[in-house]
């Protein structure tokens, strides 16, 4: 039984001035825009493998953190 929230820390790569895996070009300022206004719950999505459909089972609340490292 779980008697606290689990903490995770999840690293997302972005390229920062050349194109993504999607051939989408962010700028560092983009970046920071989208971060400084996040308002709304971060989706918990899983994956059962890679062929399956994903599915919502969750959000993170309110209380979500996400920081951008320079």
């Amino acid at each position: 039984m779980r008697v606290e929230n689990a903490k995770i820390k999840i690293t997302l790569p972005i390229p920062v001035g050349k194109p993504d895996a999607n051939g989408i070009v962010y700028t560092e300022e983009a970046i920071d825009n989208a971060l400084n206004n996040l308002r709304a719950y971060l989706p918990i999505v899983y994956k059962e493998s890679a062929d399956s459909e994903e599915k919502v089972i969750g959000a993170t609340g309110s209380q979500h953190i996400v920081s951008w490292d320079s």
